[in-house]
């Protein structure tokens, strides 16, 4: 039994504007990027991928929106370069995507959502909670600051 807590920063105003959220390990980063967007204000229409430390779109490990897979031929994500490696986020969990970054305490992955306007967000590994299910769903338990205006504001 096996959750994490882990506290979103908003990259441009990161002391302003976080939520933590915990959510069960076996719960797909598909799962928890559904409840990241309403935390911040961000709809939910555009593409997306978690990935490695502070690279964003040099990350070479990429968790994709699913519907970036699923309209592909392949299968597989669109590269950047030929040593990314992507993969679905509806079938790969929080706990696949820690253990494959090796996240400890206080580390971090980066969330992009919108490929166009590029709102960066990261998320910090707070602590591991055994005593939560591993199902347990997405739940923002705090946090700092105003939701973003997605259609007004400007980065």
């Amino acid at each position: 039994m096996t959750a994490y807590r882990l506290r979103i920063k908003f990259d441009p105003d990161p002391t302003s504007l976080w939520r933590d959220i915990v959510v069960g390990e076996s719960r797909t980063l598909d799962e928890l990027q559904s409840a990241v967007n309403p935390a911040f204000g961000l709809d939910d229409d555009h593409l997306w991928f978690f990935g490695e430390g502070e690279d964003y779109w040099n990350s070479t490990v990429k968790y994709q929106r699913p519907e970036e897979h699923e309209d592909l031929p392949s299968g597989e994500g669109r590269l950047l370069n030929p040593e990314e490696e992507t993969f679905n986020a509806g079938e790969k969990t929080v706990g696949d995507m820690i253990g494959r970054l090796e996240l400890e305490r206080g580390d971090r992955s980066c969330y992009l959502y919108d490929y166009g306007d590029e709102w960066r967000l990261y998320a910090i590994l707070k602590e591991r909670l055994d005593d939560e299910p591993d199902a347990a769903e997405p739940e923002v338990v705090g946090g700092k600051g105003d939701e973003i205006d997605q259609y007004g504001y400007s980065i």
